[in-house]
Parts: structure tokens; sequence; C-alpha cells
């Protein structure tokens, strides 16, 4: 019952909020997620863990492991700490993402990828099933872990990125014009081969609705955002 009331604590504390944060403590999920296993496992256990099996595909809006909770078609700036970097194979793809969704084929997400051995930091949408990417970075050589921020204002869509909780790094914006419905932390293994996929497991140590753009307040912690 604890780890259920944190998060509608903070929501009030914050106003109308559209959707509701969760540090993740204990060893149980709370109740405003729901959970999307696919055949591999879903632990929370002071953070939670999104473990997808080696020799078999987990992908695309219905076979990917996630977390979803409702949110309203509001603007917003959320947070995430994920604490895995993607493996890296010839034909594979591996993802670890922050999105809002309308539904399979209207969503915006910031993504990390690893795709066929070449590591990308994407704003991506999806939009009436086209997808478009509206901003990308380059990666190599990073360490995590890594905070991931997703902002929206209307049509307008931010993505901010830090390795530390404290300096971020503005990618850009892109215009993508959906009604959110969802917001959901992924894990996602793929591979030409099915039977070649890795196993990915990725580690997620805090969900915020932010106050503003790289503002988080988590229990008895104030900016910067350290969690």
């Amino acid at each position: 019952m604890r780890q259920l009331l944190l998060p509608l604590a903070f929501a009030s504390v914050l106003g109308a909020a559209p959707f509701f944060s969760d540090w993740f403590f204990g060893n149980t999920l709370a109740g405003i997620w729901t959970a999307q296993t696919n055949g591999g496992t879903i632990v929370q256990n002071n953070g939670v863990t999104m473990s997808a099996p080696a020799g078999a595909t987990h992908d695309n809006f219905a076979g990917a492991l996630k977390i979803s909770q409702a949110a309203a078609n509001a603007d917003f700036s959320a947070i995430v700490k994920v604490s895995t970097l993607p493996p890296a194979q010839a034909g594979g793809y591996y993802e670890v993402s922050l999105g809002a969704y309308a539904d399979a084929n209207n969503n915006v997400k910031i993504k990390y990828v690893s795709s066929a051995l070449v590591y990308t930091l994407q704003l991506f949408s999806d939009v009436a099933g086209t997808g478009t990417t509206l901003q990308t970075s380059s990666r190599s050589g990073d360490t995590f872990p890594l905070w991931l921020e997703l902002s929206r204002g209307a049509n307008t869509w931010d993505a901010r990125y830090s390795f530390n909780g404290t300096s971020w790094t503005d990618m850009g914006t892109g215009t993508a014009t959906i009604a959110v419905s969802s917001i959901s932390l992924w894990t996602d293994n793929w591979n030409s081969t099915a039977g070649s996929t890795l196993a990915f497991a990725e580690t997620f140590g805090g969900f915020c609705n932010s106050t503003g753009a790289n503002v988080c307040i988590p229990p008895v912690k104030a900016r910067p955002v350290l969690f």
C-alpha cells in the first residue's frame, strides 16, 4: 500500500499531473502500472528490471517488455534513469526507451538504440504508422547510468539526456501530433534470426513526472535530480 500512496502523494503536490511519478522503492510494482512481459520477466527490487531472454525477439508495441500507465493528453516533462547499456550485435536491434503513446501506430519516444553494432540516441515519432527520426545523436563509449527526458508542449517534443542527473544535453525538438493516452518504459531485443537474439536486461532506477525541464524532486531530495 505504501508504494501506491507515494506516487499519489507526489502527484497531489505537483498539481494536476498528467501521470504519476514512481521511485520504485521496495519490491512491489505500484498499482498505477500495467506490465507487459511477453515471456520475459519484470521484477521490482528498488528499481524495475525488465529481462528479455535470449533466443526469441521481444520487439514492437505488442511484443516488447514494458510497463505503462494512463496519461492525460496534456503537456508534460518526464525523466527516467536507466542503468544498462544495450548489447551490440551484428544483425541485432536493442532498445531502451521512454515514450508517450496514443496507440501502436501513434507515439513519440526518446530511445537509446543499438542497431547492427551502431549506437544512437533518438527522438523518434510514429504518426499513423509512419516512423520519423526527429533528432539523433551518434553515441560511442558511453558509460551508464543515463537519464532520459521527454518533454511535450502541444505538438512540439523535446529530448534531453544526462550522464549524472545534473548536467543535461538538449538534443533539440521535433513536431508530432498525437493524442497521448499512456506513457511507457520499454525494453526491446531483436535479431533478424530470432534464435540468435541476445538477452537484454534493463534496470530503471526511477520515473519522475517533472515540474519543468530538468527539474525533479524525489523524496528527501531536491534539484538537481539524482535518483
